[in-house]
């Protein structure tokens, strides 16, 4: 029986993902630890510091398969430095071979490169998941271009918008995030090899050129200096992760927020069979969504998160008649800046506000039409013709900049479209 949630086998795919229960296994662990003293076995070989042949002994069997993970389970309890992974990789190796292993370092050069190579290769995932989630958002934002729908703030009709400029905040957030991300990796990606407290004193002859060939070894940058007691880069990666969180998040409530029954202008994938209540057919509730929300919450499930919200932006229903019709659901009110700055021009925009919002509350309260008020408005009445009192609250001609903002943030990540 999974004694953790991630690890079930009946629910681990809420919390979880393959890949990623891969990248942070025990069995990982303990090869990045030996993908490391390899590396550094290698570079001393090629240098001269260690026996040429030896190190190739010790780079062929640095494999987590021949490591006894219950002896190094044992050695653990009695231990936190690297010293039982030493002395289960001696056991594996034929001759002295194990008296080269982990010359010159010290335990937190070998725990932490081999985290950082974990980490790299979770961001990897990360990265390619996040990129494949913009280049959803990104062919929304092309096919939508043009696609009016209610602009909302405070939860309420505010003026028209396109479904594409709302895709396109989304894209053009999102897209930040990835820069960052990419950008951290320069300074996140580093080699650890400093020896016991960072100053080579074990290795003063052929130190640098060590961490410089271990380095090119393992694809990482070589460190300034040790890094040791410093965990800036750890907490950036962090940091850039509770972005990434936090922007998916935004984006996924608001999809959430728009399936609700009285609005349903976007839904989650759906397919024949899924199930939303034992009790009531009828429901199509948005349980990935509810599953990535949740995820979302807790930065260390951000990988399960983005590979869901994936599987929702490439398969999103959008519902082009139901943005239509919200488009007039309150029978023109959503046009009272247009209506305003039209008046504004002749009266003023101060006494244009006046009048419009006073004909505005007149008809959001009797529930009629907001041209019915502005028809029995003199002063509105004595400029305006009734045709153009129909194409100031033409919903579909107040869309301002709206694709021209589109088109500029499809330029800009160009690179990540499908």
């Amino acid at each position: 029986m999974a004694s953790m949630m991630e690890d079930s086998r009946v629910l681990g795919f809420l919390f979880g993902t393959d890949e990623m229960r891969a990248v942070w296994s025990e069995k990982n662990w303990v090869q990045k630890w030996l993908d490391t003293e390899a590396a550094l076995a290698r570079a001393q070989g090629e240098l001269g510091v260690i026996p040429r042949e030896t190190a190739d002994v010790i780079v062929s069997h640095a494999r987590a398969e021949e490591i006894d993970m219950d002896a190094l389970a044992e050695g653990f309890r009695s231990s936190i430095t690297i010293v039982p992974l030493l002395n289960a990789f001696k056991k594996s190796l034929p001759g002295d071979a194990g008296e080269y292993v982990h010359w010159g370092a010290t335990s937190q050069d070998i725990y932490d490169t081999g985290l950082v190579l974990m980490e790299r290769e979770a961001c990897s995932i990360i990265l390619r998941d996040a990129k494949a989630c913009l280049s959803a958002i990104l062919a929304l934002v092309k096919k939508y271009r043009d696609t009016p729908e209610a602009g909302r703030t405070h939860v309420v009709h505010a003026i028209p918008i396109t479904f594409g400029f709302k895709a396109a905040g989304w894209a053009d957030e999102l897209g930040r995030e990835i820069e960052r991300f990419k950008e951290m990796e320069k300074r996140a990606f580093v080699l650890e090899m400093g020896g016991a407290v960072g100053t080579l004193a074990s290795q003063p002859e052929k130190g640098l050129e060590t961490q410089e060939k271990m380095a090119e070894i393992l694809g990482l940058r070589v460190p300034l200096i040790a890094w040791h007691t410093a965990r800036d880069n750890q907490a950036e990666l962090a940091s850039d992760l509770a972005l990434l969180a936090g922007t998916m998040g935004r984006i996924c409530y608001e999809i959430f927020t728009l399936q609700r029954t009285e609005i349903l202008e976007l839904e989650e994938p759906f397919f024949k069979g899924k199930i939303g209540s034992s009790t009531m057919p009828h429901k199509r509730n948005p349980a990935v969504l509810e599953n990535v929300l949740a995820l979302l919450r807790n930065v260390r499930t951000t990988a399960p998160a983005l590979e869901k919200a994936r599987y929702i932006l490439e398969n999103l229903i959008v519902y082009e008649d139901h943005m239509k019709k919200n488009l007039f659901l309150q029978k023109g009110l959503m046009m009272s800046e247009c209506v305003m700055m039209h008046l504004a021009r002749k009266l003023g925009r101060l006494t244009a506000h006046h009048i419009v919002y006073n004909a505005c509350m007149e008809a959001y309260e009797k529930e009629i039409p907001l041209k019915d008020v502005l028809m029995k408005t003199k002063v509105v009445t004595d400029d305006f013709t009734e045709e153009e009192i129909d194409t100031m609250l033409n919903p579909e001609q107040y869309l301002g900049l709206a694709p021209i903002f589109c088109d500029r943030v499809l330029e800009a990540y160009k690179e990540y479209m499908g």
